[in-house]
């Protein structure tokens, strides 16, 4: 179980309240060259199954585990695709390298839960235990992983097409800064950066409830110079009991841009009444961000 000293300050943003599944429709985009759905069924037709079982019991102990794994997969294919490459050590890192992940906002908020990588390096020990080898990428347990966490924190359960291929190069801390755009974003960034990897508008609604977000992100907003006409009072109030910091200076606001924003707007109005069509395009997204390998 994480501390509560560390659970204070991460916020679950894709959690939902209701159970729903979703299956393989017509809807959904056509599956990416080389992916397959069942792709282990005959290799491994337990694969699947060991991934939820467990996560179930680990989810159970940490509840953050859920949204650490979704962001961590969402990491790991913004910025080479879905390859794994995220899970892999860059050359050259240092202690004061390790140091600067946790003080400085930006990077931080890059940095999935240490836990998250645990959970996938026991997931690796399982499934090649279990399958007789090295079997499932490391790809395609971190998909799985996204998956299922996602079905445990109370959202849809829903096929995904597996069959990646693991990178072999590490991603770089340049490589990540320049991969996924700064909290500071507008929505026109964010959708320029969407479009390079065939996103629109409803995939930025929706993937925007994805992960974690950490203190110093949004602390100059809930202790502003002046009002900050833009935050729910009781909201922040919560927000404040978990003993945040004064001098952060940076802005987690994208989020909020996203309602005040004529082409974003109409979208979060219609997800927020309507959780099956949240659901409904949620997996789609999913699904078109894991094209990417």
């Amino acid at each position: 179980m994480a501390s509560s000293r560390t659970t204070a300050c991460l916020l679950l943003l894709a959690a939902a309240l209701v159970c729903s599944s979703v299956g393989a429709a017509e809807t959904m985009p056509p599956t990416a060259k080389g992916l397959s759905l069942g792709y282990y069924d005959k290799r491994c037709p337990q694969a699947e199954s060991i991934v939820f079982n467990f996560l179930q019991e680990a989810i159970a102990k940490d509840v953050g585990l859920a949204a650490a794994l979704l962001r961590l997969h969402v990491h790991d294919c913004f910025v080479h695709g879905c390859d794994a490459s995220i899970l892999l050590d860059v050359d050259g890192a240092t202690p004061a390298d390790e140091k600067s992940k946790e003080e400085e906002p930006h990077r931080h908020s890059l940095t999935p839960r240490p836990s998250a990588f645990k959970a996938i390096d026991d997931l690796r020990d399982l499934l090649d235990a279990a399958c007789g080898g090295t079997i499932v990428s490391c790809s395609d347990i971190v998909t799985l992983a996204a998956r299922d966490s996602v079905r445990l924190a109370g959202g849809p359960s829903y096929p995904v097409p597996l069959g990646r291929r693991d990178g072999l190069n590490s991603a770089s801390e340049k490589a990540v800064l320049d991969a996924l755009p700064p909290p500071s974003s507008n929505i026109t960034e964010l959708l320029s950066f969407l479009g390079k990897l065939n996103l629109d508008e409803n995939d930025l609604v929706v993937l925007s409830n994805v992960g974690i977000a950490h203190c110093p992100l949004f602390g100059n907003r809930l202790y502003p110079k002046q009002d900050e006409p833009t935050m729910n009072k009781w909201f922040g109030g919560q927000l404040k009991l978990v003993r945040l910091k004064n001098d952060a200076d940076n802005s987690a606001a994208p989020e909020q841009d996203l309602y005040s924003d004529a082409r974003t707007k109409p979208l979060v109005t219609k997800f927020a009444g309507d959780q099956s069509a949240f659901f409904e395009q949620f997996v789609i997204s999913m699904w078109k961000m894991g094209a990417e390998n």
